[in-house]
């Protein structure tokens, strides 16, 4: 049966690896081409405590990267503002308040907006700081924090780190357990294809032992085959029976029943009605 697979879950996969690789203009325009957004963090649950408390060199790294309705954007940098003014933080203050997008954009859209808050900084800046100009109406730093995290709950998810990489390394296991690849093999992941080595056609003769299997002093092999996945030596021998070996270990695969029973009762005359289960 096979799965319908969303284009926009492909795209936030390759965003995820841009993110976490440091692909930011590559995360941009990728995000802006298709309008598919990443607004994933490490835990929910943190993230919105680090908004709660304030801690906003660790917030806006992160929003940087999302994709987030205007309004509650601007909210969160206008309270980012207030409390870099409050904290005396003026260079700081200034910095976002003209060079930030987010800011830039406030004072063209909402001019009145934008103007108050640098009076706010041009007020604290001449030792006259006036906080309630920037909490109105019984407002408060806290409670404009709350209302922010709380804007922005909805607005975030989580997901497990590395996903594409992950889900890569299942589809090669899977692979490799069906026998489509070998354990070992150099693989070209794009085009789904063993990689191609350069390999000496010249004939040489085996120098290196790699496994001894012993059949008994009275028995001997009367024919050999390796199966397809290069994994399992299929060996013939003279006493009439076909048992299959590892190709890595040399020892008899015991995952299957009766070579099991072969391993208990080596000896011919048993019969496999015989063998215990």
């Amino acid at each position: 049966m096979a799965l319908d697979v969303e284009a926009s879950d492909v795209i936030r996969l390759v965003l995820q690896f841009c993110k976490e690789n440091g692909l930011t203009n590559s995360f941009a325009a990728l995000s802006s081409e298709t309008q598919v957004s990443l607004n994933t963090v490490d835990s929910v649950d943190l993230f919105l405590r680090d908004v709660q408390d304030g801690r906003w060199d660790l917030v806006l790294p992160q929003v940087t990267h999302m994709r987030l309705p205007k309004r509650k954007l601007e909210d969160l940098y206008e309270q980012v503002a207030v409390e870099t003014i409050e904290s005396a933080e003026f260079d700081a203050a200034k910095s976002l308040l003209r060079e930030s997008f987010v800011m830039t954009e406030m004072r063209v859209a909402q001019p009145e907006r934008h103007n108050a808050l640098e009076r706010l900084l041009e007020r604290a800046v001449a030792g006259k700081l006036e906080l309630h100009n920037a909490y109105p109406n019984g407002s408060s730093r806290e409670k404009r924090r709350n209302a922010v995290a709380k804007a922005l709950q909805g607005e975030v998810t989580t997901a497990p780190p590395s996903r594409l990489l992950a889900l890569l390394g299942q589809a090669l296991k899977w692979q490799k357990q069906n026998g489509t690849i070998k354990p070992g093999d150099a693989l070209d992941v794009f085009r789904g294809e063993q990689r191609l080595t350069v390999v000496s056609t010249e004939e040489t003769f085996p120098t290196e032992l790699h496994r001894t299997i012993k059949l008994g002093k009275k028995n001997h092999a009367e024919s050999v085959v390796c199966s397809p996945d290069g994994q399992t030596l299929a060996v013939g021998s003279a006493d009439g029976f076909i048992e299959l070996y590892d190709w890595n270990t040399g020892k008899l695969r015991l995952d299957l029943s009766y070579q099991v029973c072969i391993a208990r009762f080596p000896n011919p005359g048993t019969l496999f009605a015989d063998c215990p289960e």
